[in-house]
């Protein structure tokens, strides 16, 4: 009816970029396609950059990972997972700030002879509003194939991520059961 309040029209926030994207396939690393955000439903991610309070600076987060290769005269794998995000962007009217341009990506800094390496990333469709923080969060989740190369997959592991709108943001390691 027109008469909806700040905190009412934040209580939806949408990510239009839900789909899988690889980011390493076969030891090669690939560039993110395109960019997540957590912004309301109906709001164009390429039309918000005139809204207040956005970082002047991406806000980055990496996290090293290491698998020990128990291999005389091999090395280890070592890589890093990362998100970089632009933040606090506020709509005019709503006291929420919000993400956009989340870009995940991974660095390689080296990886053993006998493995492959296939990373994957998924963030989700809609966000969370935190109402008492005036922020929202996107989460999203790192996928980690490990494989040898003549025995084949070996094991998978998953980072949980999550993106907040003041900035702050983590990775962890998903605890399998």
């Amino acid at each position: 009816m027109g008469g909806e309040s700040a905190v009412d029209t934040a209580t939806a926030v949408v990510n239009l970029v839900d789909k899988v994207c690889t980011l390493v396939k076969s030891n090669t690393v690939v560039t993110m396609p395109e960019f997540a955000s957590a912004l309301p439903p109906g709001v164009d991610p390429n039309q918000v950059a005139s809204w207040e309070g956005w970082s002047s600076t991406p806000q980055s987060l990496t996290d090293p990972i290491l698998y020990e290769v128990n291999l005389p005269g091999f090395s280890n794998t070592s890589f890093s997972l990362g998100v970089r995000f632009n933040w606090g962007g506020m709509l005019p009217g709503q006291p929420f700030s919000y993400v956009k341009d989340l870009e995940a990506f991974v660095i390689l800094n080296s990886v053993t002879l006998v493995h492959d390496l296939d990373i994957d990333v998924k963030f989700a469709k809609t966000g969370t509003p935190i109402t008492q923080d005036h922020t929202v969060m996107l989460t999203g989740s790192f996928n980690v194939k490990v494989s040898h190369k003549l025995l084949g997959p070996e094991f998978s592991d998953f980072y949980a991520i999550r993106v907040f709108g003041n900035g702050a943001a983590q990775i962890a390691q998903q605890q399998q059961s």
